[in-house]
């Protein structure tokens, strides 16, 4: 049986982010925005290469960007 550290990864990626994303928009910091950004980036940037419909996950991570960016301003 082999261990799939590349699964491992993006579902920890995955997880980090979730958790990140949730104190971030508790406590409206946009470091903890950007760091939520940057966890979600290699989990959906593997959809992007998929066809049809799963290519919009791959946009996923813009929603933290942007959250970041309006949590910066105001």
């Amino acid at each position: 049986m082999n261990f799939y550290w590349v699964g491992l990864v993006f579902w920890l990626s995955l997880i980090i982010s979730i958790f990140v994303g949730v104190l971030a928009i508790g406590k409206k910091s946009p470091i903890l925005m950007l760091l939520c950004f940057l966890c979600l980036l290699p989990f959906c940037t593997y959809f992007f290469g998929g066809e049809g419909l799963i290519r919009v996950i791959a946009f996923v991570p813009l929603i933290p960007l942007i959250l970041a960016l309006y949590f910066f301003i105001k």
